[in-house]
């Protein structure tokens, strides 16, 4: 008996497209419809750019599933995603209209696809890259802070005591096989000593992007759209923000972003402003503890077991300058 994720027996992912491209040209009509070439690909995941010929003509984007690593099509991704993206459409179209995602137009299960509306504009990250317009980008960076504030206040928001406790077993994890680096080392000592402090704060509780960086924000000229998102948990909203400025930490600290460096606050400052005026209350002292175990997380499984090697070299002093920061910031915040 096949389950819902079993592989759909297809001989080649060409045979796949040509599926995909005949039920849906049967589904908008009987019209022409061509995927072309992927124009973003991930380990689990490929999205094509499409024309559905109508009149006026209607430009979408179609996203295959996959099971990591393989051709195999995952069809509970596909279906998770797709109703994620209809609960959040709706919601922030509620909320406020200039905060936005893709808008979902149609599923195909069985073929792990779905469609959505496709937008024109560029990613935050995109715009970081073109040094002329580094003054605006801090605009970008709040418009960014607010979709985040009005996606978590349009979930289904709550409020919870800080727990650890899952977060602590993590962490052990880790430390069973700490990389031998003072700095982390240090800062793994650091969170568990001042993790019980912690323990009893209120907190916000919401729908989370999940992978939450500048990648995943799309900026138009009227609006700012949110994309990948997984909505698979609901967790406290520091999750999210913790995750948004480790990776915008990290940016400023590849070679090809070292020219931003100096931004790096201004950007974060720009970001907070958004947040704030639009988002629930945030525990920076939770949100501080989160952000170096997750860097901590991060470290250890991109590093641990690689040999060494100039990319390794590269990682391990990124790792370790934000490492080295989020501890002092960590223990500015017990000395007070």
């Amino acid at each position: 008996m096949k389950t819902l994720n079993s592989p759909v027996d297809l001989s080649s992912i060409d045979a796949t497209i040509e599926q995909i491209e005949s039920m849906l040209a049967d589904h908008f009509g009987d019209l022409g419809l061509k995927l072309g070439r992927p124009i973003v690909v991930r380990k689990n995941s490929k999205i094509f750019k499409a024309t559905i010929e109508a009149t006026p003509s209607v430009e979408c984007a179609v996203k295959i599933c996959f099971l990591p690593g393989t051709q195999l099509l995952d069809k509970i991704s596909a279906k998770a995603q797709f109703r994620a993206l209809e609960r959040v459409a709706y919601a922030l179209m509620e909320h406020d209209a200039q905060h936005a995602v893709p808008k979902p137009l149609y599923l195909l299960p069985e073929l792990g696809t779905y469609v959505m509306e496709w937008v024109e504009g560029k990613s935050l990250t995109k715009k970081m890259q073109r040094p002329l317009t580094l003054l605006g980008a801090s605009g970008e960076f709040e418009r960014a802070g607010t979709w985040l504030g009005a996606f978590h206040s349009a979930g289904p928001l709550r409020h919870q005591t800080v727990d650890l406790s899952h977060r602590l077993a993590v962490l052990d994890e880790v430390s069973g096989a700490a990389l031998p680096v003072e700095i982390f080392l240090n800062a793994v000592s650091l969170l568990k000593r001042s993790a019980p402090g912690l323990a009893g704060r209120d907190v916000a509780n919401s729908w989370l992007h999940g992978d939450c960086k500048s990648d995943n924000f799309i900026l138009t000229r009227e609006s700012i759209y949110g994309v990948d998102i997984a909505l698979i948990y609901e967790n406290p909203i520091e999750f999210d923000i913790a995750m948004f400025l480790n990776h915008l930490g990290r940016l400023t600290l590849h070679p090809r972003y070292l020219y931003l460096l100096p931004l790096r606050k201004h950007f974060e400052q720009s970001f907070w402003r958004g947040y704030l005026r639009t988002g629930p209350a945030v525990s920076v002292p939770y949100l501080n503890w989160l952000r170096l175990e997750f860097l901590l997380s991060s470290w250890h499984t991109e590093l641990h077991g690689h040999h060494p090697n100039f990319r390794s070299k590269v990682l391990n002093e990124t790792f370790s300058i934000l490492a080295w920061r989020l501890s002092n910031d960590l223990e500015m915040q017990e000395a007070t």
